[in-house]
């Protein structure tokens, strides 16, 4: 395993693994995500955090066998958009590079919505305030009061 993908579990990596990914050649950067999502499946304590930043990596890799890409999307749509609090709280852990993952509001149903705002919120920073501000017009009871939960954390 290369250290790139022996590194990947911590968050200071990110933009590391991100340009390997972007600037090695089209059968290096398949081995590369192959590697993360094989080390993803060894490390279950890791496995979200490993497979969403193989994912965030999909924006670096324009060119990429479509096998790959669709390994990744499949198993990053397993666990992006959460679909309950259990799955917002364990979305939490990965952090900061989920944000970039979290749809909405459009399309998504009340309980994902909400779920989507908790992991927002878990996460806080900027970035989470952005994305917990995308739901700030929604009028559904439970989207409310994750926002309004959210809010405040953002204003201490």
């Amino acid at each position: 395993m290369c250290v790139v993908v022996r590194n990947a579990h911590d968050d200071q990596w990110d933009d590391v693994v991100r340009m390997a990914v972007g600037h090695a050649r089209v059968d290096e950067r398949g081995r590369l995500l192959r590697q993360l999502l094989r080390r993803a499946d060894r490390a279950p304590r890791l496995s979200h955090r490993l497979v969403l930043l193989a994912a965030a990596c999909l924006e670096h890799a324009p060119e990429l066998e479509p096998g790959v890409r669709g390994e990744v999307e499949s198993r990053a749509a397993e666990l992006v958009p959460p679909r309950g609090m259990a799955d917002a709280e364990a979305l939490a852990k990965a952090g900061e590079l989920v944000l970039e993952l979290l749809p909405g509001p459009e399309g998504l149903d009340e309980k994902t919505a909400a779920a989507v705002v908790r992991t927002a919120a878990l996460i806080e920073g900027d970035g989470a305030f952005e994305v917990v501000s995308r739901f700030r017009e929604d009028s559904r009871s439970s989207v409310i009061s994750e926002v309004s939960s959210a809010w405040v954390s953002f204003n201490s």
